[in-house]
């Protein structure tokens, strides 16, 4: 295998597997079960903020990419 396709194999093995293993933990541990509805609607919240600030930031990083070259 050519350098660059075993390392986009890799990459797609381990994101397989990090996903396995965050359903497997979520499954077992009764992740937020605890939370009441206004737990869960904060959580959100602020999962949504996150979600936001990373794509803001990955915009930006692109536009400084682009001016760079």
């Amino acid at each position: 295998m050519s350098g660059g396709l075993f390392t986009w194999f890799a990459e797609r093995v381990k994101e397989c597997s990090d996903y396995l293993v965050l359903r497997l933990i979520r499954g077992t541990s009764r992740f937020e079960s605890e939370l009441t509805d206004e737990g869960r609607q904060e959580q959100r919240m602020w999962r949504d903020r996150r979600m936001r600030n990373l794509k803001g930031l990955a915009l930006r990083a692109k536009r400084r990419q682009r001016e760079a070259s």
